[in-house]
């Protein structure tokens, strides 16, 4: 093994000193990012859907043949719409009064959905996120292969930061959101093509 680290010009212990160094930069990244999806809204089409069509579409799916009251979540009116109940399927901004997360949320086997003997229940994480989407207003949004291509607002930016093409706009600008601050170019020569160990 060590004779591959040799042949492309690494020593064992450098090579473990990157290794651990990318390790700390995956491990912040995967923080950051994920306090960042925390913080972001709820989007229907990246978040709520492909929890519907795992748990809810082998009922309310597209499927006529296997539908069951008549309704359907992948489309919007449909979600919209009162239930038998009198309740709506969902009530924007309102989880409390919303058909679909009072089922979900029920432990009542008549009236729990998915039914009891649906194989794949619906996680506490994911009926919180269903929660957290009603409650921000219950925006449907469309596949994003479904919507017209738009080429997006570049981002201000503070300061003197090296900017190249336009994701570096991007890139920094996420990095000044995050108080970080852009470093000199490094040096486009290696330690071992300057001659160094």
């Amino acid at each position: 093994m060590t004779e591959i680290y040799f042949k492309y010009g690494f020593e064992l212990p450098a090579y473990r000193s990157v290794v651990a160094r990318l390790r700390v930069c995956l491990g912040w990244f995967i923080v950051c990012s994920s306090a960042t999806l925390a913080a972001e809204k709820v989007d229907f089409s990246r978040d709520i859907s492909p929890i519907l069509s795992d748990r809810c579409f082998a009922c309310h799916g597209p499927d006529s043949e296997a539908r069951k009251a008549d309704l359907r979540f992948d489309v919007e009116s449909d979600l919209l719409r009162a239930a038998d109940s009198g309740f709506p399927i969902i009530k924007p901004s309102d989880a409390d009064h919303s058909e679909l997360f009072r089922r979900i949320m029920s432990a009542d086997p008549d009236e729990m959905m998915p039914p009891p003997d649906f194989l794949v229940p619906v996680t506490d994480s994911e009926k919180a996120l269903i929660k957290r989407w009603i409650e921000e207003g219950a925006e449907w949004s469309s596949h994003w292969a479904f919507k017209k291509i738009q080429s997006p607002n570049m981002p201000e930016i503070h300061g003197d930061a090296i900017i190249r093409n336009p994701i570096d706009r991007f890139v920094e600008s996420k990095a000044q959101e995050k108080g970080l601050s852009s470093t000199m170019e490094a040096s486009r020569r290696t330690p071992s093509q300057a001659g160094q160990p």
